[in-house]
Order: structure tokens, then sequence, then C-alpha cells
């Protein structure tokens, strides 16, 4: 009876496949797998997640369990806290954007330093020179502007005490600085 069970003609395709079967790709896996998980246990490695998780907070608050008992106990203050957070949350946010708005201007206007002056050449006209403006140029203007504009190409014009009184048109993929200048004028993106 035993033999019927064990049919070694049965099996000897299986052993046949099991002999010709590649485990390189599974050796390689389980030595990266060693490396990930190194020479300390499991459980050690377990342990000290829950521990840097916990970070040394009291046992009466070490789960979610008891904070979120300890919130339900303590709604108002819980709530208090939470609006104080987030209030500034916010505050460091609009802190960050203005910094951030502050840098970028400061940025323009040293950068704006370095470039090389142009004019409006004699006859010629605002929407002409910003046409001609090359990389590493500005337009420098010390009259106020009634025209229209049409900007469509990256461009800095340095304008301290000019008034813009015609439309301003800027391409919304170009960069365009105006620098010191007042707009009586509608100035369009597009």
């Amino acid at each position: 009876m035993a033999k019927e069970y064990l049919d070694y003609a049965g099996l000897k395709q299986y052993d046949e496949a099991i002999k010709q079967y590649d485990d390189t790709a599974l050796v390689t896996d389980l030595n990266e797998l060693k490396e990930l998980v190194g020479e300390t246990p499991v459980a050690d490695q377990i342990a000290a997640a829950i521990n840097g998780l916990v970070n040394g907070a009291p046992n009466s608050l070490d789960t979610l369990k008891e904070i979120a008992e300890w919130i339900n106990t303590h709604g108002d203050a819980a709530s208090n806290l939470v609006s104080v957070v987030a209030d500034q949350g916010e505050k460091l946010s609009n802190l960050e954007n203005k910094v951030d708005a502050i840098t970028a201007i400061s940025g323009t206007y040293i950068d704006a330093l370095f470039l090389t002056p142009v004019t409006v050449a004699d006859g010629g006209t605002v929407q002409d020179a910003i046409a001609g403006l090359n990389a590493g140029e500005k337009l420098v203007l010390t009259e106020d502007v009634a025209e229209d504009l049409t900007i469509n190409k990256d461009a800095v014009i340095e304008a301290e005490d000019v008034t813009f009184t015609g439309k301003i048109t800027v391409d919304q993929n170009a960069a365009v600085t105006i620098i010191g200048a007042s707009f009586a004028g509608e100035v369009v993106v597009a």
C-alpha cells in the first residue's frame, strides 16, 4: 500500500525539475533582504521603531487609544491647541511666502544691476526698444510712457519714477520685471 503513495516514477519528473531550477534570483533576493534587515533580529527592530514612535511620551499617552481618550476628556483644550497650531502654521506659511517674494524681488534688483542698460533709440518707440532687447540687457526709461505695449519675451525694464499710462499686455510665459514704475493704465497677462 505504501508503494501506491510513493510512486517514484511519478515523482521523478519533479525531481528533474528541481535539479534544473536556477535559484540565482532567489539567492540574490534573499541576500538583499538580509542586507536590508541586517543582523539585528526583527523583534529588536520592531521594538526600536515603536520606541522611536513613542519618543519618550509618558506611559499615559504612549498609544493612539490613550491619546484619543485624552482628547475626548480634554476636548476644549485640544481644540484650542489645534486652533493655535493651525493659526501659527498659517502665519508661518504667509511669512515664508513673503520671504520668497522679497528674495525674488531683491534677486531681481541685484540681477538688474549687472545687466547692460539700453535706452529708447532717437525716434524709436518703447515697444521697439523692448522688442530689440537681448539677453543680458535691460531697458532704462526716464520719461513717462503713454503708448500701449505688448511684451511677449523675457524683459527687465528699469523705470524709476516713470508712470505707464497706456495698456500693457504681457505674455503669460514671459518673465517680465519692471522696476520702480507706477501704472495708471491697464496691465493684462494673456
